[in-house]
């Protein structure tokens, strides 16, 4: 899921971390997972997009636990 937009402009219940916070990580995405661990995106690119990037650059398309 790529949000295009700033973290601040997203609902708090669908941010990364709230949502692992108030559903746990069992309900995360890949990227939203990895978002919650690195915290941050750059300017222009807020951290579930980073994180989609991140996992993009793998040729193996087996999430993070390589499963």
């Amino acid at each position: 899921m790529i949000y295009n937009k700033d973290i601040k402009h997203i609902s708090e219940e669908n941010r990364p971390y709230e949502k692992c916070l108030s559903q746990g990580p069992a309900v995360l995405s890949d990227a939203e997972l990895l978002a919650v661990i690195i915290r941050t995106g750059t300017k222009g690119v807020n951290s579930v997009d980073l994180s989609e990037m991140i996992l993009n650059l793998s040729n193996v398309k087996k999430g993070l636990l390589g499963i």
